[in-house]
């Protein structure tokens, strides 16, 4: 949204594992664009969707530090919330004509799994990362294949592996640099 707001300092912007809908209201939800996988879990987690997006944001800020979600744009649902939302803007006709790349890995663990300090906080730190990672997966998805339509030029990349860690996010930034994108490729 930063990007969006500012089209003069921007022409591209790269999501990497984002919450690209963070007032959804049932954000496990995800379209059938999405890979077979993704979908069918999204699909029977969402069964009996009880639990918004700001709920798992505030469990997510919680675990991270204890961190107060209220301190970005206040207790949402509000109009800076919604403001901010990428996936509201979309559908307002707002992000129309920019370039973004979409990147979400599945949850797999590979080759980038934080080791921990020991092997309670390596199960403990892989499990929060693979959670978020799939709700990133579910959202990045449903963006992506509404992009499009909204006059947004996407390009996307979701893996067969990685979770919500910086390794995964350095070796995606190097493959889109080498793709020449960064330079209006």
């Amino acid at each position: 949204m930063i990007a969006n707001n500012n089209r003069d300092k921007y022409s591209r912007v790269v999501s990497m594992s984002g919450m690209l809908n963070p007032t959804a209201r049932c954000p496990l939800r995800t379209l059938p664009t999405a890979d077979p996988v993704t979908y069918n879990l999204s699909q029977a987690l969402a069964k009996n969707c009880g639990i918004s997006m700001q709920t798992l944001l505030r469990l997510a800020a919680l675990d991270a530090g204890g961190y107060n979600l209220n301190n970005m744009w206040g207790t949402a649902p509000n109009d800076k919330s919604t403001a901010m939302d990428p996936t509201v803007q979309l559908l307002s006709g707002k992000l129309a004509g920019l370039h973004m790349w979409v990147y979400a890995g599945n949850g797999v663990w590979a080759n980038h799994q934080p080791q921990g300090a020991n092997q309670v906080d390596y199960y403990k730190t892989g499990l929060s990362s693979t959670s978020i990672e799939l709700l990133a997966k579910a959202q990045s998805a449903n963006f992506a294949g509404l992009a499009p339509l909204a006059g947004v030029n996407v390009r996307t990349s979701f893996p067969g592996a990685g979770t919500h860690a910086w390794g995964y996010w350095q070796d995606q930034i190097w493959y889109i640099a080498s793709t020449g994108w960064f330079k209006n490729g």
